[in-house]
């Protein structure tokens, strides 16, 4: 597999941060040298930002926001660790 196409398939997880340093070093250094891979880059990085810019939580309706400040939210884990008489 040719530099170009290894760094295709790892154009995601490159710009999410979810490759090890040794990876993410490959793709910058594939970078400097390859004009097209470092444009097709530029492009999915503008993408992911125009996109996750339009992902806006909406909040939660007032009925779970008081019943949520009213008591304490405890893990379902954590429901076990009180302790025992």
């Amino acid at each position: 597999m040719d530099d170009c196409t290894a760094t295709v398939k790892r154009i995601y997880p490159y710009l999410d941060g979810e490759l090890a340093p040794a990876e993410s070093l490959d793709i910058d250094t594939h970078l400097q040298q390859c004009a097209p891979c470092r444009e097709r880059v530029l492009a999915e990085r503008e993408f992911l930002t125009m996109f996750r810019a339009q992902l806006i939580n909406p909040p939660a309706p007032a009925s779970v926001r008081s019943r949520l400040s009213v008591r304490e939210v405890l893990p379902a884990d954590r429901s076990t660790d009180q302790p025992k008489s």
